[in-house]
């Protein structure tokens, strides 16, 4: 592809990674034109955290239920173009829009910057513990395994409430 064509298309970076995030990149996917557009998802982890399932990872460990509860965002880009869609590890330490409106840059903590012409900006949010997953797949795991000694060795466990989580409690 000739860098005329490259600097023509306008790029789409989405910040954040989670369930908004990672929602909108699936829908955007098939629907843009990879002759007319980049896409970039920028996320501090490499993995999604499906928080409501992440209950009964904590207390349970069997069948590897991480595997469906640590979802890596590279699923997402699977059979697409990397000259189109890409995804890229870091925090956004600042977003810099141009003075006349029209696109601008985002800036990673690895000092890179990637430059936009579209932003989403779906952050989601950071959780207390025990809902404080680490940034790499293998910080998670052993962060998990944590919690579940945590549980295991527990000699009395208290559900407040009568929510979906004390509701589903009574079946592990």
């Amino acid at each position: 592809m000739s860098s005329t064509n490259r600097t023509t298309r306008k790029n789409i970076v989405v910040v954040g990674g989670g369930g908004a995030g990672s929602i909108l990149v699936r829908a955007l996917l098939p629907r843009l034109d990879p002759r007319k557009h980049t896409l970039t998802l920028i996320n501090p982890r490499p993995f999604y955290v499906h928080l409501p399932r992440t209950v009964r990872m904590a207390v349970d460990g069997s069948g590897a239920p991480e595997r469906r509860v640590l979802r890596p965002l590279a699923e997402l880009f699977h059979g697409v173009s990397t000259d189109f869609a890409k995804l890229k590890i870091g925090w956004v330490v600042r977003i810099d829009g141009n003075t006349d409106k029209n696109g601008g840059h985002v800036a990673l903590s690895t000092g890179e910057r990637v430059h936009y012409d579209a932003l989403v900006v779906s952050p989601g949010m950071r959780l207390d513990d025990p809902l404080a997953y680490p940034d790499t797949m293998e910080d998670a795991t052993v962060y998990i395994n944590k919690w579940r000694a945590k549980f295991a060795n527990a000699g009395h466990i208290v559900f407040g409430g009568g929510g979906p989580v004390s509701v589903g409690a009574r079946t592990l």
